[in-house]
Formats: structure tokens, sequence, C-alpha cells
């Protein structure tokens, strides 16, 4: 069974590795060849996501924030890091209302923050999320987001290795 965890590891990492190489994830911001929208959800060569949702959030999400500052600026950069940094901790949290915060910046205009966004879903580990992330993948224009939503959807359906152990335990048991 080891054997066969291992193997599905590895595929996976060989599958995410050819993914990043292939689309260049590692590329910052400015570099991406995917349109983005700015903070204030302008300028954008694909219908922003944002633009839909902002008059209704869905599940009783917050809105996503926006960055008081003008796109481009230092102010903005810096903004845009420490919003990010703030899902990274919200995500060490248990609690509904992190998780609505960290679902609610997956709208944002911000790639930066979106992707962001998804890690600390992925870190807080709630398969409640995982509806929210699938109705995101059908409003999604970017291939690369799309793959992204989907890939963590499905890590969150995957059982934790505490079930994993228990269910072993269980049935060793019976």
């Amino acid at each position: 069974m080891t054997r066969r965890i291992t193997l599905l590891a590895a595929c996976v990492l060989v599958v995410m590795a050819a993914m990043l190489t292939w689309r260049g994830w590692w590329k910052g911001p400015g570099e991406s060849s995917a349109p983005r929208a700015d903070s204030r959800g302008a300028i954008s060569a694909a219908p922003s996501r944002l633009a839909r949702n902002l008059a209704s959030p869905a599940d009783g999400l917050p809105r996503p924030q926006l960055s008081p500052y003008a796109p481009g600026s230092n102010e903005h950069e810096a903004w845009v890091h420490e919003k990010a940094d703030e899902l990274v901790k919200l995500s060490w949290n248990e609690d509904s209302d992190s998780l609505k915060r960290i679902l609610a910046e997956l709208e944002n205009p911000e790639q930066e923050i979106r992707k962001a966004a998804l890690q600390a879903a992925a870190n807080f580990g709630s398969r409640d999320a995982i509806p929210y992330l699938e109705s995101l993948v059908a409003s999604s224009t970017d291939a690369e987001e799309k793959i992204a939503l989907i890939q963590t959807a499905e890590q969150l359906k995957m059982p934790a290795a505490s079930e994993y152990f228990a269910q072993k335990k269980a049935a060793a048991a019976k």
C-alpha cells in the first residue's frame, strides 16, 4: 500500500512540475502572460469575475478587500504582500470566519492575493471550501487558475493522515 502512495505522490509531483514549467508559474505578477485586473478591477482583457460577484458575494462571504493605493505604486505592492501574509496567518485559525475571509479573497482582482488565498484554503484544510472552489472553476477564465482550483479541491477531498490511519486501524480490528 505504501508503494502505491509513493507512486501516486511521485506522479502528482511530476505532473505539477511539468505544469509549472510549461505555464511559467514561477514568474512574478508583472511577467505573467495572462491578462489581469488591477486592484480597482479595471483594464483587463478578460471579464473580471469580481465584477459579476461584487454585488452579491456567494454564500454570505464578505467582499474581497481592494487596495486603497494606485496600481503599480510601491504602497500598492506593499499592501498586496501584506494582504497575502494576512491570508497565510488566517489559515492557521480554525474558525468559520477565517475560512470565509480566505474564500472571499479568491475573488480579489489581484492575482497574487488570489494565489495566496488558494494556498491558505488548502492550508486551512476544511472540506467546507470544496463546493465554493468547484463553483469558481466554472466562472474562471484563466486555465492556470482553473487547474489550481481543481487541484486544491481534490486535495481537500483526500482523507487526512489521521483519518486514513484510523480507517486502517478500524479495518484491521474487524
